[in-house]
């Protein structure tokens, strides 16, 4: 149960850090959110994390979990506890995670995403600021210059089985809210 709270609290705390909807504090110039529509943000996202998880070789895996399923939108401004508004916006994380064998290379293949995202144009990496988080210890931060990041993360340490995991967490940027946007919806 602990360890369920702990997981919760450190996702909410990634999607907040990752999705660069965090308040600044001080003078602000107001800043005019891109429009993007639900379909767009989804799979732009979606395309993205199956690109990142093509880098696992097929020999290693044990169970692909593929992408998790569609999900509700998150305001901007969640952390603060304020419901949605248009002047902050909203924004969609997805997941996708690999199981892989006891024993296999995963910081070879973390390894391998960075060397291909740092040869594209146009895109950021850098190394996971909580790369230490339960079970995890490396990770990259993939920014493309539409402002969508990944969170990719290897566990070094196995479960009492030996299996491994490789997961990547994905933010789209903060966006306007569309006319035909539905709070309940999951997108």
């Amino acid at each position: 149960m602990k360890m369920t709270i702990v997981g919760v609290l450190l996702a909410a705390g990634l999607a907040l850090t990752l999705s660069g909807c965090t308040s600044n504090l001080g003078n602000q110039e107001e800043v005019m959110l891109p429009e993007i529509s639900m379909v767009e943000a989804r799979t732009t996202q979606n395309d993205e994390l199956r690109q990142i998880m093509t880098h696992v070789p097929d020999e290693i895996i044990v169970k692909n979990y593929g992408l998790v399923p569609q999900s509700r939108a998150m305001s901007c401004n969640w952390a603060d506890e304020k419901p949605m508004n248009p002047e902050e916006g909203i924004f969609l994380a997805g997941r996708a995670k690999i199981d892989a064998k006891p024993g296999a290379d995963l910081l070879e293949v973390l390894k391998e995403i960075r060397t291909a995202y740092e040869g594209k144009s146009g895109w950021k990496v850098s190394p996971a600021e909580k790369a230490n988080l339960v079970g995890t210890d490396e990770g990259i931060v993939l920014e493309s210059s539409e402002g969508y990041r990944y969170h990719v993360d290897v566990s070094t340490e196995t479960r009492g089985d030996g299996i491994l995991r490789i997961s990547a967490s994905s933010f789209s940027p903060c966006f306007q809210i569309p006319d035909d946007f539905d709070i309940d919806a999951e997108y």
